[in-house]
């Protein structure tokens, strides 16, 4: 049996290190919880209602924080979602797979 953990957050709009923190301590509760996959909400690590802050919050794969973040992931996965700044400097709608210590997938 596979224990999934929803996280249920209020992401803060625009407030990257505050919804960054949240979610280490949300993954950190699925560990703690048994969980073998914590999924977060769409836009979770920015907010949703982004409008003209699309551009401010957007984040490239090599972002150190998500780097962070996928550290965090030992022993379990994580989807988490946000927006991508692509190389050609695109917005997308991301969610990353997040397993193992690493980014394993993006799905724009």
């Amino acid at each position: 049996m596979l224990r999934i953990a929803l996280a249920q957050t209020a992401p803060v709009l625009g407030a990257l290190d505050e919804n960054f923190a949240r979610h280490h301590e949300l993954i950190e509760e699925a560990r703690e919880g048994g969980a073998a996959l914590v999924v977060f909400p769409e836009l979770g690590l920015t907010g949703y209602q982004l409008q003209d802050l699309a551009a401010e919050v957007a984040m490239r794969l090599d972002d150190p924080r998500l780097a962070s973040l996928a550290a965090a992931t030992g022993g379990l996965s994580a989807t988490v979602s946000f927006v991508e700044e692509s190389g050609d400097h695109r917005l997308f709608i991301a969610a990353a797979l997040m397993e193992d210590g690493e980014i394993r997938h993006v799905h724009r």
